[in-house]
């Protein structure tokens, strides 16, 4: 819903839900092959990672949408998006890990548990944010049906 509101679109909030499912999926995959327990500290990692991929793809969208409105071309919006957005997702997700890290070098099992889970949800995140995000974007032409404009004008 929140992503629905933010974007005023059904349509991309549902497009912008897939790939911040994925980060949820995987800690709560793991968790449960790896018999890791559902206790209080680990309760709070699935909303914690939720909250950072839908950070993450509504910076996405959001300047990918604005870059498709210069361009009316989605393969350039997205290649934009990657040089402006995409660094700053990659850097705060890698400074946001090492920070999450420090967890585990922790004695009580509940706090490395924690710190590991963190770790393994933002790196997700990320992923689904820089792999599966632009494939649903251009795949499903969010924005609206692409105009043909001439390559060259576009790059420029």
């Amino acid at each position: 819903m929140i992503l629905m509101i933010v974007f005023q679109s059904v349509r991309i909030g549902l497009i912008g839900l897939i790939p911040n499912l994925f980060p949820a999926i995987c800690v709560g995959g793991y968790m449960g092959w790896s018999g890791i327990p559902l206790d209080m500290m680990t309760a709070c990692i699935i909303p914690m990672m939720l909250g950072m991929a839908v950070d993450d793809t509504i910076h996405f969208i959001n300047h990918a949408k604005l870059e498709y409105d210069r361009t009316s071309h989605y393969q350039t919006a997205i290649r934009r998006t990657f040089r402006v957005v995409g660094v700053a997702i990659v850097t705060t997700s890698v400074i946001t890990s090492a920070v999450f890290a420090g967890f585990m070098d922790s004695c009580c099992l509940q706090f490395f548990n924690f710190g590991w889970l963190a770790v393994i949800g933002i790196m997700t995140a990320l992923i689904s944010d820089l792999f599966i995000t632009p494939v649903l974007v251009e795949r499903f032409h969010v924005f609206g049906k692409e105009k043909i404009n001439n390559s060259k004008q576009i790059e420029k």
